[in-house]
C-alpha cells in the first residue's frame, strides 16, 4: 500500500476548507467533506498517474479535481506529497509560486 504526506500548506488549506465547510453548512457537512478528500488522497496514493500533469506550473507537479477543490501532489519515492489543496475558484499559478 502506498502513502501520502500532506505538507504544511496543504493543512493549512485543509484547516480553512474545515472551518468554512463548518461554517456555512454544519459539521456533519464539515466531517463528510474532509472524509471524502482523505479518501481521495488514498485513492491518489494507490493511483498516483491517475492526476493530470502539471508541468507548466511546476515540474511533476500533478492535479485531481474533488468537486469544488484541486488538489495539487507530486509523486515522490513510493509516495505522494499533497502539496496543496486549492479552492477552483483561486488563482492556482499565484498560489503555487516559489516564494
Amino acid at each position: 500500500m502506498s502513502s501520502f504526506v500532506v505538507s504544511r500548506s496543504a493543512r493549512a488549506d485543509l484547516k480553512n476548507i474545515a472551518a468554512y465547510t463548518q461554517k456555512a453548512w454544519g459539521a456533519a457537512q464539515r466531517r463528510a467533506y474532509i472524509k471524502e478528500l482523505d479518501v481521495t488522497f488514498h485513492f491518489l496514493a494507490e493511483n498516483p498517474l491517475s492526476g493530470v500533469a502539471c508541468n507548466y506550473i511546476v515540474d511533476g507537479l500533478r492535479k485531481h479535481h474533488h468537486k469544488h477543490h484541486t488538489v495539487f501532489y507530486e509523486d515522490v519515492d513510493r509516495s505522494i506529497s499533497i502539496v496543496r489543496v486549492l479552492h477552483k475558484s483561486m488563482d492556482v499559478e499565484l498560489q503555487l509560486k516559489d516564494p
